[in-house]
């Protein structure tokens, strides 16, 4: 989503989410008090900002990164958020709430400013969403982290791929990049020596025997 026909303070809202910056920070960028936007922000959909502060949203938005107009899309969206508790289980690493129930759709996404990794949050969002039945939210989300990867660790990079193989698999038309992505991570496994992604990587590619 790169326009808006209307802005209210709910859009104003996601859209700093969006580029993860605080109220101050937003307000800076866009030349407008912080009390105000912090007025938005609270008004919600009730409140329409003044036509010139309207143009400014729409130049934010239209220069913004594609990964911070993809998040954008899924907060207007009311999409998935995390609670406290499962921003501590993304950022270190721990899955097994993710994959034993659908995502929490209410819109509060302040909490995902706290983790180190946006990406991360996403892949493990689509890969529960993947569990639940959504196919099409699970793409979503992993298309998402994957525009939103950074130049992290070859463990992080190899995670991606492999959640992105095992998405890809329950497709038949994306099954032969399912197994090209797979393949990729297991030669970037074999060559950091990540030998336990590599049984994870095993137990994705046994799914192709089935």
């Amino acid at each position: 989503m790169s326009t808006v026909g209307r802005w209210t303070g709910h859009e104003a809202r996601a859209l700093r989410l969006a580029l993860r910056l605080s109220v101050r920070a937003f307000a800076e960028h866009l030349g407008i008090a912080a009390r105000t936007i912090s007025k938005w922000e609270k008004a919600g959909q009730s409140t329409t900002p003044w036509p010139d502060s309207q143009a400014i949203l729409d130049t934010t938005l239209g220069h913004a990164p594609d990964a911070a107009k993809a998040r954008f899309a899924l907060l207007i969206t009311g999409e998935t958020v995390l609670d406290h508790t499962d921003c501590r289980s993304a950022s270190t690493g721990y899955t097994r709430s993710w994959r034993n129930r659908s995502p929490d759709l209410e819109s509060r996404f302040e909490q995902l400013d706290a983790l180190e990794e946006w990406s991360a949050a996403r892949q493990k969002l689509a890969l529960a969403y993947l569990n639940a039945g959504d196919l099409t939210k699970s793409r979503q989300y992993i298309d998402v982290a994957l525009a939103d990867r950074r130049n992290g660790s070859p463990l992080r990079q190899v995670r991606l791929d492999t959640a992105h193989a095992h998405i890809l698999l329950h497709d038949r038309d994306t099954v032969h990049s399912a197994i090209t992505t797979l393949n990729h991570a297991k030669t970037q496994a074999l060559h950091y020596g990540l030998t336990h992604q590599l049984q994870a990587i095993g137990r994705i590619g046994g799914l192709l025997e089935r």
